[in-house]
This record gives structure tokens, C-alpha cells and sequence, in this order.
């Protein structure tokens, strides 16, 4: 099973999202996307692509290219 996650600007989240995009606001000590990765791992998806603009650089620097 694949996944496609569309990362948007985040607005309506303001002002958490001034410097960082919302996928990477922390919720309980983790970010929300880590909780989006393990939820589509426990459902059986493989492969997981995402589509983001917002602040790309801070995502792709804690999270890789994806190879993990």
C-alpha cells in the first residue's frame, strides 16, 4: 500500500507556523508528522510520498531524504 501526504502553509495556525511548517509542530513531545508516519505504518503502508513547499528545508533536515 502507498500513501501521498499534501503539506500545505498552514494558516489557519498561526502563529505556530511563522518558522516552521505545521507538520512540524510538536504535539506531546513529538511532532505531528512523526504521528502521521507511524499511523500509516501500523495501517500496512510501505511507501510514503509527500508533497510539500512550506519550509521543505526544515523537513527534509530532520527527517532525510527518506530512506529510513
Amino acid at each position: 500500500m502507498k500513501a501521498v501526504i499534501l503539506a500545505g502553509k498552514g494558516t489557519r495556525l498561526l502563529p505556530l507556523t511563522v518558522y516552521r511548517p505545521k507538520s512540524m509542530i510538536p504535539f506531546f513531545n513529538r511532532l505531528l508528522m512523526e504521528y502521521t508516519f507511524q499511523n500509516l505504518i501500523k495501517a500496512g503502508v510501505e511507501e510514503i510520498y509527500i508533497l510539500f513547499g512550506y519550509l521543505k528545508k526544515r523537513i527534509m533536515e530532520y527527517f532525510g531524504e527518506g530512506s529510513q
